[in-house]
């Protein structure tokens, strides 16, 4: 396996490589580790990055099989999928609050992962959901659907301060209430605060091509 990923980078000319496993057993772990020294080993005699998506936690270093912290040691840049706080089966919440991805950092750094080989994950979505008459989970979309939603249903965008996201509410056709939390460029904003904060190597997203225009005037 390691001899095709380095095969593929050869021919291809790429400057390297993100892993991306998830759902991994916890009896996985050691094997996974291995894997990636080895991984490591082969990645960098060719001059190349070597990257890994994690899944995140707010307390631990082991989450699905995945110790970041040993990892964190043998690859260039720990891609955190810092989203999903809120989703199809929680209650309504935003994308990331900013107190939440302030502890799955926080918690990194304190298990002993260097900050400057965190990348920030953030998802440019919106999520939809209905709270009256009964609550239940709609829609996910890009950020730019979202945002066109918005502007559909005459509604006013809202900010919470305390969780530094964006909200709006509506009622639809059939006269049900709706909220939709979204990541805009102003809740984009505090994450990059945040990383410059911490130090982190950078920030990437999920994904390219529905994000709020006004990020890049924030980048």
């Amino acid at each position: 396996h390691i001899s095709n990923i380095i095969s593929i980078i050869d021919d291809k000319g790429y400057d390297g490589v993100i892993i991306d496993y998830e759902d991994l057993r916890a009896d996985q772990e050691e094997d996974f580790t291995k894997y990636m020294r080895n991984l490591s080993e082969e990645v960098h005699s060719k001059e190349k990055t070597l990257g890994i998506s994690v899944p995140v936690e707010t307390q631990g270093k082991v989450s699905h099989g995945i110790n970041i912290v040993d990892l964190s040691k043998v690859v260039d840049r720990m891609h955190m999928n810092v989203y999903e706080q809120h989703g199809p089966e929680t209650k309504p919440g935003p994308i990331a609050s900013i107190d939440w991805t302030n502890r799955i950092i926080k918690n990194a750094i304190d298990q002993g992962v260097e900050p400057n080989k965190i990348i920030l994950g953030t998802a440019h979505s919106g999520h939809d959901w209905v709270v009256k008459p009964e609550e239940e989970f709609i829609k996910d979309m890009a950020t730019d659907e979202t945002l066109d939603l918005l502007q559909k249903t005459n509604a006013e965008l809202q900010w919470d301060e305390e969780k530094q996201a964006s909200f709006f509410k509506y009622k639809d056709e059939d006269d049900r209430e709706h909220i939709v939390w979204l990541e805009d460029a102003r809740s984009f904003q505090a994450k990059i605060d945040l990383a410059k904060a911490y130090e982190l190597q950078g920030i990437f997203f999920w994904y390219l091509g529905g994000e709020d225009p006004q990020i890049w005037e924030k980048l």
